[in-house]
């Protein structure tokens, strides 16, 4: 990066200039690092059919992977500050809402483990079948940090009898919180 100044007298005319020239081998060659990491997370969400996400307790705000727009069947041009709420009245089936919230309020209170199966709705009524494991991240003052999610995709016996084998496989990275403040 070449960055220029123009030095002027003590009368303002133009006496000069000052360059400087700075390196950004290393911020770029990090640029090209991060975003080949970035293309091999989607691709590899893509093929093992798997999606991420991260959520903010505080303020109530998720932020999807593409490939979780996709599992879930929700507009990619959706803003990706999705709330919980959102989720829960809108993709989770009906009959599993109240589930998915006791066992995620119990997981961050630390009366239960984050593991639960449950249902999402597709758009044209298809519903597919999500399990999810997670732990629950606290600081040394046993405050929740956040959740490191897995979502397994293997089908259950019970899935394979009810001919529903649209199971999906969803990692979470991590689910940011702050309790009590």
């Amino acid at each position: 990066i070449l960055e220029t100044n123009s030095i002027l007298d003590k009368d303002g005319r133009y006496a000069g200039a000052l360059a400087m020239i700075t390196d950004i081998t290393e911020r770029k060659q990090a640029e090209e690092a991060l975003h080949q990491s970035e293309y091999m997370l989607a691709e590899a969400e893509r093929i093992g059919n798997t999606g991420s996400w991260s959520y903010d307790v505080a303020t109530d705000t998720a932020q999807w992977s593409a490939n979780m727009f996709r599992l879930f069947d929700v507009d990619p041009e959706t803003p990706t500050a999705l709330v919980f709420k959102y989720f829960v009245e809108h993709i989770a089936h009906p009959d599993d809402r109240e589930h998915i919230l006791d066992v995620f309020q119990g997981a961050l209170e630390g009366k239960c483990e984050y593991d639960l199966e449950y249902r999402i709705v597709h758009q044209d009524g298809a519903v597919r079948i999500v399990h999810a494991l997670a732990q629950i991240l606290r600081d040394a003052h046993g405050h929740v940090v956040g959740i490191r999610e897995h979502k397994d995709a293997s089908a259950t016996e019970r899935e394979i009898s009810e001919g529903n084998t649209g199971v999906y496989c969803v990692e979470a990275a991590f689910l940011r919180a702050s309790v009590g403040k």
